[in-house]
């Protein structure tokens, strides 16, 4: 469970389980938030998440009173997903290592933290990077070598990615599909 409103969400801990039928149950959650699989299997995505049949995959959803519990929630995992990959090249179309690939939704309304919509990799030595599990939807793709100051997740900030945008390459995804890149190095 990840806050949406820090303000209306405590900062308290919940506790929880996942049993061996692969059931789980969690206590003390309060405040608005989204219901998130953190740490999926290798080779696995997140397809939706259902309460009650009915998918609130990214909804905000509140928490804290009685009849706020929710019962019947499922996790709905798939094996079938989009790949972003590619090499960034640099202003003299060489690989560039060790450079950061921003892929974040066009849609600014998907942009919040931990969103499944906002990715970041790293390039190897030859200039690669691969991205699995992006949701279906047009994508920003933009390759810097810096990040913002403020912490590890600066380079969700709203702002960041704003300003990425005029760097920026798009490209849309759907259909578990593989696509291949080439982004340029920006100095930003």
């Amino acid at each position: 469970f990840r806050s949406v409103d820090f303000d209306t969400a405590p900062a308290s801990f919940a506790i929880g389980n996942v049993e061996q039928d692969r059931t789980f149950w969690m206590t003390g959650v309060h405040g608005t938030r989204r219901l998130e699989a953190t740490q999926v299997p290798a080779g696995w995505a997140v397809r939706e998440i259902r309460v009650n049949g009915v998918d609130v995959t990214d909804r905000p959803l509140p928490f804290g009173s009685a009849n706020q519990s929710l019962s019947d929630v499922e996790v709905v995992l798939t094996d079938r997903f989009n790949v972003l990959k590619g090499t960034v090249l640099d202003d003299r179309d060489a690989p560039s290592p060790s450079t950061h690939v921003i892929v974040f939704a066009a849609d600014r309304t998907r942009w919040y933290p931990g969103s499944r919509f906002v990715r970041m990799a790293s390039t190897g030595t030859d200039g690669t990077f691969s991205i699995e599990g992006l949701p279906d939807d047009s994508y920003y793709v933009a390759a810097t070598a810096g990040l913002p100051d403020d912490g590890e997740d600066g380079w969700q900030d709203p702002a960041f990615l704003d300003a990425l945008r005029s760097i920026a390459s798009t490209v849309t995804l759907s259909g578990n599909a593989t696509r291949t890149i080439t982004p340029r190095l920006s100095a930003k």
